[in-house]
């Protein structure tokens, strides 16, 4: 991976390495409680994800070499779990998992909630929010080899095509593993998707747009048969006014 960054260093800006840990529940009591994800996530996370950290500090390299018992929550988490007024940061959150196991992190750092990736429930305590924890650390946790990659999101140049930078990508694994018949690599490119997502919001949009026109001509002429019904209806009334 680190000579994959040397070889394209116009095109990959830096990697970030997630693992998923689980769904579960931070639980107090009734009042305060927050449904959660939980995810392993490497230093430029935040840089991918774009969060805004709104108190305390992100977590850093230094954090998952360690295995330090650290985590990122949400604002939503911190006002449903420690209350309206309570500083978070420094405090002990113990995270029930939906497998029936139990996690203890140090809350280091508070970000914003974004709330159109996930469902809004009637009562706010069961939203589902994200906390994040080194992948260092959820390593340990998940018993996954700390030399090896699970999965891994590449941050590309902006002004690099994402294609050519996937087959790159594929190119580069395919040749190096070319000896090993258990091998093969899966790129997946989201800017394909935004793509096919822009073509069918351009159809709906066209659609849309023909069927508005379609309505606005049905009503003006609806409106100029009403007008000639009128005026026809008055035709001797008319007359009469103008002789007078």
């Amino acid at each position: 991976v680190e000579r994959l960054l040397k070889k394209y260093p116009d095109e990959i800006l830096g990697i970030v390495e997630e693992i998923y840990l689980g769904n579960g529940q931070l639980f107090r009591d009734d009042e305060h409680r927050n449904n959660v994800i939980v995810y392993g996530e490497s230093a430029g996370a935040i840089e991918k994800s774009k969060l805004k950290i709104l108190a305390g500090r992100n977590l850093t390299d230094e954090d998952s070499e360690k295995k330090k018992n650290v985590c990122l929550i949400t604002d939503h988490a911190a006002k449903y779990y420690f209350g309206e007024n309570v500083n978070p940061i420094g405090e002990i959150i113990d995270v029930s998992m939906a497998d029936g196991s139990s996690m203890r992190f140090a809350v280091v750092g508070v970000f914003k909630f974004e709330s159109f990736m996930y469902a809004s429930q009637e009562d706010p305590r069961d939203t589902t929010t994200q906390i994040f924890v080194p992948v260092g650390t959820a390593k340990k946790i998940a018993n996954v080899d700390n030399n090896g990659y699970e999965s891994l999101q590449f941050m590309i140049n902006p002004s690099a095509d994402s294609s050519v930078v996937a087959e790159h990508i594929r190119e580069y694994f395919d040749e190096l593993y070319a000896d090993n018949p258990t091998w093969y690599v899966e790129v997946y490119d989201v800017m394909a998707d935004m793509k096919i997502i822009n073509v069918v919001i351009n159809v709906i949009t066209i659609a849309i747009s023909i069927i508005a026109a379609i309505s606005l001509v049905v009503g003006g002429v609806g409106v100029m048969n009403i007008m000639l019904v009128s005026i026809t209806e008055r035709t001797k009334e008319i007359g009469v006014r103008m002789a007078m």
